[in-house]
């Protein structure tokens, strides 16, 4: 009889923290008024940068995280924090780096936009990254590539649709493709879509288009397109681009 006390108090402990725990999340969520999640296949990093760095341009305090490499949150004044992972890849990551962004007050009305970059492979997993840990207010889907085929369909219309499902359906979506194009003789033609989907999330933000906004994303990308991505025999790929699928890179 007591052991069986002794779980029940376990397991309503248990249920109590976290009840709390999701009861706080939604709270520093709620006072962030724009809430970007960039999903996709191709260049979610570097979107999530040409966005903070427009933003940062426009004075709109704004802080975002990337995963490439190593997750790394970027701060409002640019600097980057790499996070230690103790053990394999999590969505609840994204979770501690809201609590992580937002301790120190900076979410009690300072923090007008975070940019978040949706690490889920999965799309049952991406759903619940948009529907639980980041609730957009607008989401924002990098360009296509078969890419992560074991967990994703082959074909491309039904891989974006699927893509597409991730994301609640009352939230607004911005799809990078040769609509989001920034016509600028010195970007590649891949980076083009990316600066063009950039200065269009900016404006969703701040209502408009500034020239400090515009030359950050411009030279962001032009400084991120320097980058480049070696597999096998030191063979270049891509160009700015990070490849999680080094055989989806090859094609």
């Amino acid at each position: 009889m007591n052991l069986f006390l002794l779980l029940t108090t376990l397991w309503l402990a248990w249920l109590l923290t976290g009840t709390i725990a999701e009861h706080l999340a939604r709270r520093q969520l709620n006072n962030i008024p724009h809430r970007i999640l960039v999903s996709g296949i191709r260049g979610k990093s570097t979107l999530v940068r040409l966005i903070l760095a427009g933003l940062r341009a426009s004075e709109t305090v704004s802080a975002g995280r990337i995963t490439g490499d190593a997750p790394t949150i970027i701060w409002p004044d640019g600097r980057e924090e790499t996070q230690t992972r103790r053990g394999p890849a999590n969505i609840r990551e994204i979770r501690r780096t809201i609590r992580r962004i937002c301790a120190g007050n900076l979410c009690n009305g300072r923090l007008r936009a975070v940019v978040i970059e949706n690490m889920a492979i999965r799309p049952d997993l991406q759903t619940i990254v948009a529907e639980r840990l980041v609730r957009p207010t607008l989401a924002v889907f990098a360009p296509d590539g078969p890419d992560h085929l074991e967990d994703n369909p082959a074909d491309p219309e039904a891989r974006q649709s699927l893509l597409l499902s991730t994301i609640p359906m009352n939230t607004p979506r911005l799809i990078v493709d040769s609509m989001t194009t920034f016509a600028d003789p010195t970007l590649h033609p891949h980076m083009r879509p990316l600066a063009g989907a950039a200065l269009e999330v900016i404006e969703h933000v701040t209502g408009a288009i500034g020239h400090r906004a515009r030359a950050a994303v411009l030279n962001t990308a032009r400084d991120l397109q320097k980058l480049r991505v070696y597999r096998r025999d030191s063979v270049a790929w891509v160009d700015g681009l990070s490849i999680n699928d080094p055989l989806a890179a090859s094609q």
